[in-house]
């Protein structure tokens, strides 16, 4: 194999390495975020609940 074909080999795996770590990161972005606007909704749903249950919402 020629140095050449050796360097085109590994900078197209370099890509293929980069792209999954963006992707892999993007994903738990997303995933922590998802579980901070579900803790986020929980706790307005549960401040709701409690405010009709005492006759405290408008």
């Amino acid at each position: 194999m020629r140095m050449y074909d050796y360097q085109t080999m590994m900078g197209i795996k370099q890509q293929e390495v980069e792209k999954n770590a963006k992707s892999a990161w993007m994903y738990v972005n997303n995933t922590q975020k998802q579980q901070q606007d579900e803790s986020m909704y929980g706790k307005k749903s549960l401040r709701k609940r409690l405010e009709n249950f005492l006759g405290l919402s408008n």
